[in-house]
């Protein structure tokens, strides 16, 4: 069985994501996923819970899985895609997975590092995808 952690911040976006949260969980609950709903408790939470974020990346783990299982679905998908283009942007050096995959994106660029760790290739419509919700993050961080 799949599993699916889904983080979030209760008080972000004013606490828009409680009225959305159980549609989203009831979609993977019924396509034969076990979910796990994670409030952030304080500040630095979804960091600790977003550690490791190759390992998250691959294509049998919590990020590529669920997204490619509701994709195979028809369902919508943007929520997920955001989260693999979010791991992509995690750079924390306290954890040897970001090093790494920072050292990747920066040595080779994502779309290898994408191919690498996700196993996505170019001709695959969620690589265009997760790249330019990544691409829009980077925006949006050298805006803020």
């Amino acid at each position: 069985m799949n599993r699916l952690l889904f983080i979030f911040n209760p008080t972000s976006g004013t606490g828009q994501v409680k009225a959305a949260l159980a549609p989203v969980l009831d979609v993977f609950t019924k396509a034969g996923w076990i979910t796990t709903s994670y409030p952030t408790q304080c500040k630095g939470d979804a960091t600790r819970v977003a550690r490791e974020p190759i390992r998250k990346l691959a294509p049998s783990d919590r990020l590529m899985k669920p997204l490619m299982t509701a994709y195979s679905y028809g369902l919508s998908v943007d929520h997920l895609i955001f989260g693999a283009a979010a791991a992509l942007h995690f750079n924390c050096p306290e954890d040897e997975q970001s090093v790494e995959l920072m050292k990747a994106i920066e040595t080779d660029g994502v779309e290898k590092a994408l191919e690498k760790y996700a196993g996505l290739k170019p001709e695959d419509a969620l690589f265009t995808r997760i790249l330019d919700v990544y691409r829009a993050l980077a925006v949006a961080k050298k805006g803020s």
